[in-house]
């Protein structure tokens, strides 16, 4: 390779590095991240740049699917999907077009692009500044400052307050020696760097003409004399025996190329979703049975799933989660504003994560007002800015697939919802986002019964917020009998008892949610409360309908008074004036954290905090009683700590007559 050409591929293999920081791409998508920077060739040469890039450290390849390094040999013989974590369970193979053969690739990430066999996937090393130099400067200037005056200026309640301070202490309380032990960003010695410097370049200078791509940490004019003989051999040699094309020194473990052979031969032709619609077949081991579910944190190790998800030698160590259990309406947005502003003020990167894309689009504004002099980048599908890198980056949780170790702070809110909830996919993908020792908030009003449940017995951190911003106590739901909705709509007729309650809430001017169990019962009650109800401030919607948006518009402007609706709405939504029905509630759709849920939609107004909740059907459950139970505890929780501005009697006689 001529001396221009090498300068060229060293530029861009530099460039490549920066780019790829934190990320876990398939080829094409890597080829595509360096297209978007616009840069000369940076495309035609990304094979030889991504190939420098390894054997500097900077960047890992390994195989999208393939079998792990392990201890045990039939672990060895498993193949999984690397980005995703998912194992055989989910693996299928099928005649693939690019290495012409029966190719496994994973079903269950394929929406993000095929990974498969022969696809690469290249991982960007992120080197953190947070507990470096300036940051632990930073760290300790912000441990000094009290803590009322770096809350002060968010405005936050009495609750919020001592939640947040409670986070903030967790997230800080880790010194440099401790928090960043696993870190694997390799070091250059001086003396190699020099050398990689001087073969990059072919001995040119920064005054002989090479631009500040060209010059390389350590650079210095008397070290730019090229190599003579077999020196250069030599030395590329001795590069690649020391890092071993992963960046880690002799001794630390083999970390690259996992599955993967001849370098850069995996995936170089045929885009993600290559291969053939032919009938595809398990992939299945010799002597192997059906993947068996692996506990990705000690707080979301509840859920169940056949897929196998984590791959170990991935999964962050120590594990350092801390929840935040606050009511709906709490302002967990609000909270997190000053832990995001510890993170990027020492130079870090922070992410919050949604499982829906609703809610991304909503925090967008909210954290661009928040923080106007940081990098926000939104992620969701069809997004503008899918190769930006931002301070702040604000992801569905499906997304995180494409991320690994890229940031300092991770916050997943709802970590009840769909789809985030019982799918290990995505515990996976929101771990593997964040650098070892990283901290995980995670953001609940409803938390899994497992995660309650270990933060009631100490085995994780956690902070309550039992009561709403205004401090108000939450409205706790009445209880009425009536037949089922099937009954209703067979029989054509409302019962007195809730006509009587919906036109009550009407009367005084509140908005009402009327939640169903099924989709297509939406309509057909919404036509019967139409009969004996003003049939023009009646409308229904669904999941389906794809009108949604426009009806939850004239919901929210009154222009509609009464919306049947399903679980869709049960968050997300908040209008001032609400009082909230719900039909069935003793059904099997309906548990605690979907009732506590709907619940939540009334009196999150300061205007109208006492808004009304009706639990209706022909029975009481246990769900029912849990949730009741739950908002209750609440309010108790909030009363004595002294955070509502007024307990009021009734509340105090409702609460010892149940």
């Amino acid at each position: 390779m001529d001396a221009d050409r090498w300068s060229h591929v060293a530029a861009i293999a530099k460039l490549a590095a920066g780019l790829l920081q934190g990320r876990a791409l398939l080829s094409v998508e890597a080829r595509a991240l360096l297209a978007s920077a616009a840069v000369p060739g940076a495309e035609a040469n990304w094979s030889e740049a991504i190939q420098l890039a390894a054997l500097l450290g900077q960047v890992r390849l390994s195989g999208s699917v393939a079998a792990p390094e392990g201890k045990r040999a039939d672990a060895r013989r498993r193949l999984r999907c690397m980005r995703c974590g998912s194992g055989e369970a989910h693996l299928r193979r099928a005649p693939c077009m690019s290495c012409g053969r029966d190719c496994a690739y994973c079903e269950a990430c394929i929406l993000m692009g095929r990974s498969r066999e022969c696809e690469l996937l290249i991982r960007g090393m992120y080197d953190s500044p947070v507990w470096k130099e300036q940051g632990l400067g930073r760290w300790k200037a912000l441990r000094r400052q009290p803590m009322p005056e770096r809350l002060g200026k968010w405005g936050l309640s009495p609750a919020q307050r001592e939640a947040t301070a409670k986070a903030l202490h967790f997230l800080e309380e880790h010194p440099v020696g401790e928090r960043m032990k696993g870190t694997r960003v390799p070091r250059l010695s001086n003396t190699l760097g020099r050398a990689i410097t001087r073969l990059m370049p072919s001995g040119r200078s920064r005054k002989s003409g090479a631009s500040d791509m060209d010059q390389q940490p350590g650079d210095d004019e008397s070290d730019t004399r090229p190599l003579r003989g077999n020196q250069e051999q030599r030395t590329r040699t001795a590069i690649e025996e020391r890092y071993n094309y992963s960046g880690r020194r002799e001794g630390e473990g083999d970390r690259t190329s996992e599955g993967t052979s001849n370098g850069m031969s995996k995936g170089t032709s045929g885009g993600t979703n290559s291969g053939t619609s032919k009938e595809t077949s398990k992939v299945t081991s010799k002597g192997t049975s059906k993947d068996k579910g692996t506990k990705l944190h000690v707080v979301e190790a509840g859920a169940s799933s056949t897929r196998s998800s984590v791959l170990e030698e991935d999964k962050p160590s120590p594990d350092r989660s801390f929840l935040i259990w606050a009511v709906t309406g709490a302002g967990k947005t609000e909270m997190v504003f000053p832990l995001v502003e510890s993170i990027i003020s020492r130079g870090g990167r922070a992410l919050i994560a949604s499982p829906r894309r609703d809610v991304v689009l909503e925090l967008d504004p909210r954290i661009r007002k928040a923080f106007p002099a940081s990098n926000v980048v939104t992620l969701y599908g069809g997004s503008e800015q899918r190769w930006d890198r931002g301070e702040i980056t604000l992801s569905t949780t499906h997304q995180l697939i494409r991320f690994h170790e890229a940031f300092d702070l991770v916050i997943v809110d709802e970590i009840d919802a769909y789809p985030y909830h019982g799918d290990p996919m995505l515990y996976f993908a929101a771990d593997k986002s964040r650098l070892p020792g990283a901290p995980k908030l995670l953001l609940s009003a409803t938390p899994p019964r497992e995660l309650q449940y270990e933060a009631k017995q100490g085995r994780l951190a956690h902070a309550r917020v039992p009561v709403r911003y205004h401090r108000h106590p939450l409205p706790v739901p009445k209880l009425l009998r009536s037949p089922s909705v099937r009954h209703l709509l067979a029989k054509g007729s409302v019962p007195a008892s809730l006509l009587h309650a919906i036109r009550h809430s009407l009367g005084r001017g509140a908005q009402v949610f009327l939640f169903v169990q099924r989709i297509s019962e939406s309509e057909p009650m919404a036509a019967l409360l139409r009969k004996q109800l003003p049939a023009s401030e009646i409308e229904a919607t669904s999941s389906k309908d794809p009108d949604r948006a426009n009806k939850v518009i004239r919901f929210r402007t009154a222009e509609t008074r009464l919306l049947v609706t399903t679980t869709i709405l049960e968050r997300g939504v908040t209008v001032p004036r609400s009082d909230v029905f719900i039909l069935d509630a003793d059904g099997k759709l309906f548990d605690e954290a979907s009732l506590v849920q709907m619940a939540g939609r009334a009196g999150r107004s300061a205007d109208d905090p006492a808004g009304k909740v009706y639990f209706i059907g022909p029975a009481r459950t246990v769900s029912q009683l849990r949730a009741v139970r739950h908002i209750r505890g609440m309010n108790r929780i909030a009363a004595r700590k002294g955070f509502l501005l007024e307990v009021r009697r009734s509340d105090k006689q409702k609460e010892k007559g149940t």
